[in-house]
């Protein structure tokens, strides 16, 4: 009996692993298109396209936090962007 209560239990693990991959697989599928690397250069990275003009609007934050985020890669803030999308 305990043999079968341990396969239950890595069957439902391995289906919420295979689920959270599948997520992952669209996820990064979603990151090789054009449209989604130029909202990452335009919300994350404060570019703009030649000629245009960009209003920014400042959000209240705390100086510690927008000293951190300022010091972060490239890659570090897609990956926190990533973290922030919902599931």
């Amino acid at each position: 009996m305990d043999a079968q209560r341990e396969l239950s239990i890595l069957n439902k693990e391995l289906n919420e692993l295979t689920r959270e991959n599948d997520l992952l697989n669209y996820t990064l599928g979603e990151t090789y298109s054009d449209e989604f690397l130029e909202r990452i250069a335009r919300e994350e990275l404060g570019m703009q396209k030649p000629g245009e003009t960009v209003y920014i609007i400042k959000k209240e934050i705390d100086e510690v936090e927008e000293t951190e985020r300022e010091n972060y890669s490239f890659f570090e803030k897609i990956i926190n962007w990533l973290k922030s999308l919902p599931e």
